[in-house]
């Protein structure tokens, strides 16, 4: 767990985000899932690191994609 929080920490610098940009983090021993709400600049940063889907059924829009030794799920309402 303990590794996950530093993949946290070390995904969010790179991705100049910060913890404040998300209501919620889950972090799981192979899954890190982060939701926020829709904001424009963090929609672009989550894009360099995977391609975003748009839900049909809710309008979400998610990325998932492999960052070191887990996968990331942002999920942006």
């Amino acid at each position: 767990m303990e590794t996950n929080l530093k993949l946290v920490e070390q995904f969010l610098a790179e991705a100049n985000m910060t913890a404040l940009d998300f209501y919620s983090i889950t972090i799981s021993p192979y899954r890190i899932t982060l939701q926020g709400s829709f904001d424009r600049d963090l929609g672009l940063k989550a894009s360099l690191f995977g391609e975003g889907r748009l839900s049909k059924s809710n309008g979400f829009i998610q990325f998932n994609f492999p960052y070191k030794e887990a996968n990331i799920d942002i999920t942006l309402t």
